[in-house]
């Protein structure tokens, strides 16, 4: 089958894959993981160029992580630090902690514990973000927290890509090489912000030009000159992107490329997840299903807990800190990123990834749905109707949709 055939099929198969979400009022990352399985090697290999889906799905990564940074704003940095540090402390030392037992308890060595850590922790700014908003919770006290925990995590994010990118590629834990690419990660930084701050003017000449076709174009060769250059300097291409995002979220004119980000963002981004369902293969699985379903019990448990903890430590209401943890339930992009660095040496980890996102997506679409229908049809409020309150675009599993 063409190149081209493929293609099309693979859209068309993201496309049925919204409505199916749409339609079912959940998430779309997992659907479109489930389009990849199904039409991927795994299944019924219609779709099977990985070469071609993984340099897409590498585009869709890159304005994933750098929609993350233009929505990130160091001045937001900035106004949340107190929620951003106590409740992203919180959700951290639970989460990290939790699924780091866990690889122990697994018997994986400590690297991989560590690795397995970070992708259990970390939860999905995507879909967290969308569903704040859709929800209306994103001005409430529980929606202020969760951003703040997804900010921190953010940071989280992009010191440990670089430890175990660096321990990827060198092959083992060597502290001055670590220690290299950590500077090196940190002078490119420090070039980009510094860089982007004083030259600002020009980039916001380039977005405002009146001639839309040159600013777009111009615009997606500045993002990707930027990530070219950022590998140049050892830094991953998430990374860069996220930190491109920084400078671009300073700008005066940034407004006029926010729909072009999101485009791009949507599009690729989709591609992105449906790669992931791809490289999904039944055969290679050596986890033992119940193994997987503890993993995935773990990472549910670990959310609900942290926000209970903060609802306890933030004084906020009792269904505050409930509504906190379901929220942060769903694992996504970042889970697949850290799976994706050691994909190589342990294929398992990818498929790791893929099951926690399908099970943590789905069951957090089911919780809402039975809170809305025991509150609705029984007048049993697990949550109090701020969080289910039709004002607030309907039904609460519907604003996840």
């Amino acid at each position: 089958m063409s190149l081209f055939t493929q293609i099309a099929i693979a859209f068309l198969a993201l496309a049925i894959a919204g409505f199916i979400s749409k339609f079912l009022k959940s998430f779309n990352p997992p659907f479109y993981i489930v389009a990849g399985i199904l039409l991927g090697p795994a299944v019924f290999s219609i779709v099977n160029n990985e070469e071609v889906f993984s340099l897409l799905g590498d585009i869709g990564l890159i304005f994933l992580l750098f929609y993350l940074g233009y929505e990130f704003s160091l001045n937001k940095l900035v106004d949340k630090k107190k929620v951003l540090g106590l409740a992203g402390l919180i959700d951290f030392i639970v989460n990290f902690s939790i699924a780091f037992l866990l690889g122990m308890l697994l018997d994986l060595s400590w690297f991989y514990t560590f690795v397995f850590a970070g992708m259990i922790y970390m939860s999905s700014s995507s879909i967290i973000t969308k569903s704040l908003i859709q929800l209306g919770a994103v001005k409430k006290e529980e929606g202020q927290v969760v951003m703040g925990i997804m900010i921190f995590e953010d940071i989280v994010m992009i010191g440990f890509l670089v430890i175990i990118q660096s321990i990827v590629n060198h092959d083992g834990f060597e502290l001055l090489s670590i220690s290299k690419d950590i500077g090196l990660a940190v002078l490119f930084a420090f070039i980009v912000i510094f860089l982007g701050r004083k030259y600002s003017s020009y980039i916001d000449k380039l977005i405002n030009l009146k001639n839309h076709e040159l600013a777009h174009i111009g615009f997606i060769a500045f993002i990707f000159i930027g990530v070219v250059i950022g590998v140049l300097f050892g830094v991953s291409e998430a990374l860069s992107a996220f930190l491109l995002g920084l400078v671009v979220s300073e700008l005066k004119h940034k407004d006029r490329m926010e729909e072009v980000i999101l485009k791009f963002r949507d599009i690729f981004g989709a591609v992105f997840f449906f790669y992931f369902g791809m490289t999904f293969a039944f055969e290679s699985i050596t986890v033992p299903f119940y193994i997987l379903l503890i993993i995935s019990f773990v990472a549910i448990i670990g959310k609900l807990v942290s926000g209970y903890l903060m609802q306890m430590i933030e004084k906020c209401n009792k269904d505050g800190g409930l509504f906190i943890g379901i929220v942060t339930i769903p694992r996504g992009e970042f889970s697949l990123i850290i799976a994706g660095i050691v994909a190589a040496a342990e294929p398992q980890f990818a498929n790791v990834a893929v099951v926690v996102i399908l099970v943590t997506s789905f069951m957090t679409t089911i919780i809402f749905y039975i809170i809305n229908k025991l509150c609705k049809h029984k007048e049993i409020c697990v949550l109090s109707k701020q969080f289910l309150n039709d004002d607030h675009k309907g039904e609460a599993n519907e604003a996840l949709s």
